[in-house]
């Protein structure tokens, strides 16, 4: 270009184009919305010009060879693929997102540069095709092309796109599955030797299983089908999502992802906030101590540039002596906040210090003092000190909400914090405590948002943990709630309290409504990631859950709930090799939990592993040590065919205790199946799916332990009320979006 002194690549149309003033009309109206696309990932479209008969572009140059070139010599390492892959979703991402989609993305339209790959005939590729019309649905002739470009085109294009169906960004999701596939394979995911071939192996329904070679990463491998997924409708759905998994799955594989414009992820994104010490005279304060860590967690999550390590997984660091410099190489951050608190009376005095744990460096450090009334400033203080040190800038958004104290007062505030370790303990003395506590607080502070959600979460608790049935604990629940959303509407606490009473209520269409908004609102609190995730798991739905749940623990890697959810999506995708590693290493972090003893024998039995079976229930102590404990020995008598001690153990307390919860009816619906006890069987089944468990295409097919009940008309006839209930829940969750549902 020599009026602005930079090389230019011009690429002149087809005769065929520039001579039909219909398609060069066409062609001109996407070319200037290619050209309105930025992206460093994008070849940039500068201009397009006439000069007599001849039309052509004027692009960007771009030095290097085309990703089909390289894949001639194999296929590429791990790493390497998985940041081309990242980069061409985020260009895919950013062009979706103004309304353009590719339509022709294969290995020949993308370029490998020393600056990151760039993907080339940017939604322009089927105009500048010799003798096809701009859009190959347009056109079955364009199969009649030259042999080498058909082939090429026709192993990457979405079977949507090959019936010739209207096309969205789900097509481009498809052909990128293909290209990562071969990639990462060195063979195309489609093969055959003529188009006729090819066409059919596009058009044939999925295979239950993308086969890809050992050595890949376990999130590049669930990943994948979820891309090459035939259906549409079940193909992950947007690419900013996928996007975001691969540079998960980057950081996996250990490489940074690289963010449009970096090759590689920014050091200083990623911070662990220790937790901080207590060293006020009273070791009873450590409550304090412990809420203003959270709280600093809180407030450094909602900067998007930041990557905090979640509160779960950073209070599992408590009390203990690692290398500062180990534990941030196992939790991939390079920074970390280190704290102490001392707390008299009214007054606080808090000291922070931020450390590089590479040079072992202090960059900056503070102290503050001050009452309780003026701790939210001195948290506002501190997170603002720490996005300073690592030169970050702050949205307006960002700097608002950073700005947003709660309506609460430091009395109030110090209330919640103390209560709440009562209210995770699920006792009941403890939970009488706080709710006692909570109450007097009240009737001091007046109209309190922390109050009344300690209050809900107290009420709802009570029924969680199974110290009681009573459901009037719930309605006082949710009237907390309600009175959250009265001085905060749309408030995450109180939508996040509904959801909860929904888990306990068996509605699981106000569980999913709820969350979804809470986890929209607020993303980064774990509660409502983790309760949205197990909603869409339960109900069948992996590709809503296993986003939330994944980029859950990317924050929060030590946190056994969010290994349980995952696992549980295994388990239900029929994929019990991979869920019982999950379910082991959340018994690891939480061993009390006795849970765990029954997802991993419901697990096991699913797999047919009977000898782990056996040592995991004979493992887990006698079945009077919890309902949950009992249901596992239940599953091993029920293996085993004993019926007679299966009905030893089936006591009326027991049945009620259990009575009210999806998932452990479930399992014991299971046990019952397999002793070939039906009419036990459906009675539990059916409990099961009426709180909730509408999970349809593993419980009518997939499952193995229900195997004696299909067939049976009772069951067909409950499978069809499953049906219904799944195949119209999304549309149900989804059908208001104004305000909270009732729960």
């Amino acid at each position: 270009d020599s009026r602005l002194g930079r090389t230019v690549a011009i690429k002149i149309l087809p005769e065929t184009v520039s001579a039909n003033p219909e398609r060069r009309d066409r062609f001109d109206r996407e070319a200037r919305a290619v050209a309105s696309l930025s992206h460093p990932h994008i070849c940039a479209l500068f201009d397009i010009g006439d000069e007599g008969n001849i039309h052509f572009l004027v692009l960007e140059h771009l030095p290097g060879t085309t990703l089909g070139q390289r894949l001639d010599t194999g296929p590429l390492p791990v790493r390497d693929a998985l940041r081309v892959a990242f980069q061409v979703a985020s260009a895919l991402a950013a062009a979706h997102g103004q309304g353009v989609i590719h339509r022709d993305l294969k290995p020949a339209n993308i370029m490998l540069t020393p600056n990151g790959a760039k993907v080339l005939d940017f939604g322009l590729a089927k105009s500048l095709t010799p003798g096809a019309p701009t859009d190959l649905t347009d056109s079955p002739t364009m199969m009649k092309t030259e042999a080498h470009t058909v082939l090429g085109t026709a192993a990457y294009m979405s079977p949507e796109q090959a019936r010739g169906e209207a096309l969205d960004g789900r097509s481009d999701i498809w052909s990128l599955g293909a290209v990562l596939y071969e990639m990462l394979t060195g063979r195309r995911f489609l093969e055959g030797d003529t188009l006729a071939e090819l066409h059919a192996a596009l058009l044939q329904p999925s295979p239950e299983r993308v086969s890809i070679p050992d050595g890949i990463p376990h999130s590049v491998r669930t990943l994948l089908p979820r891309l090459l997924e035939r259906d549409a409708a079940k193909r992950l759905a947007r690419m900013e999502e996928v996007a975001e998994q691969l540079e998960r799955a980057l950081g996996d594989s250990g490489s940074g992802a690289g963010r449009a414009g970096m090759p590689e992820a920014d050091p200083r994104s990623s911070i662990l906030v220790l937790p901080f010490a207590n060293l006020s005279s009273d070791p009873d304060n450590e409550y304090f101590s412990d809420g203003l860590t959270e709280e600093v967690i809180a407030d450094l999550s909602k900067v998007r540039a930041l990557r905090v390590i979640s509160r779960t997984t950073a209070m599992r660091l408590k009390g203990t002596q690692r290398d500062l410099r180990e534990l941030a190489a196992e939790l991939d951050v390079r920074y970390a906040l280190e704290g102490s608190v001392r707390k008299a009376g009214n007054s606080v005095r808090i000291t922070t210090q931020l450390i590089d744990t590479r040079s072992d460096e202090t960059l900056w450090s503070e102290k503050y003092g001050g009452t309780l009334e003026d701790v939210f400033q001195i948290q506002e203080d501190v997170s603002r000190a720490i996005v300073k040190s690592l030169q970050v800038t702050l949205t307006p958004e960002e700097d608002q909400d950073l700005a947003l104290s709660p309506r609460s007062n430091g009395f109030a505030y110090d209330v919640y914090l103390r209560t709440r370790r009562d209210i995770e303990g699920f006792t009941r003395e403890g939970l009488d405590r706080a709710r006692r506590e909570l109450e007097t607080a009240l009737q001091i502070a007046g109209d309190d948002v922390l109050l009344y959600k300690g209050l809900g979460m107290t009420y709802w608790q009570y029924v969680n943990a199974g110290l009681t049935p009573d459901a009037g604990h719930l309605d006082k629940a949710e009237e907390y709630a309600r009175r959250i959303l009265a001085l905060e509407p749309g408030s995450p606490h109180g939508t996040s309290l509904l959801g909860l009473v929904a888990t306990q209520r068996g509605d699981i269409v106000s569980w999913l409504r709820n969350f979804e908004r809470a986890y929209a609102a607020d993303p980064n609190d774990p509660v409502h990631g983790i309760w949205l995730g197990l909603g869409w798991a339960f109900s069948g739905f992996p590709d809503r859950a296993r986003p939330v749940l994944e980029k859950q623990l990317a924050v929060d890697p030590h946190s056994p709930y969010i290994l349980f959810g995952l696992g549980i999506l295994e388990f239900n995708e029929g994929r019990y090799g991979e869920a019982i590693p999950y379910f082991e290493k959340a018994r690891r972090l939480l061993p009390e939990h006795s849970g765990w003893v029954m997802v991993i024998a419901q697990t096991l039995v699913s797999q047919g592993n009977g000898p782990a079976l056996r040592e995991a229930i004979e493992s887990a102590g006698p079945p009077d040590t919890h309902p949950l404990t009992r249901l596992g020995h239940i599953l091993l008598h029920a293996w085993q065919g004993d019926a007679t001690a299966v009905d030893d153990l089936d006591t009326p307390e027991y049945q009620e205790g259990i009575w009210g919860d999806l998932q452990y009816t479930y399992v014991q619906a299971q046990a019952y199946a397999i002793l070939g006890r039906k009419d036990d069987a459906l009675r539990w089944l059916t409990r099961s799916v009426d709180r909730g468990h509408v999970n349809h295409p593993y419980l009518s097919e997939r499952d193995p332990l229900l195997a004696n009940l299909r067939g049976d008309p009772r069951f067909e006839e409950l499978m069809a009320r499953v049906k219904d209930r799944y195949e119209t829940l999304e549309a149900e969750v989804f059908a208001d979006s104004n305000g909270p549902a009732a729960s």
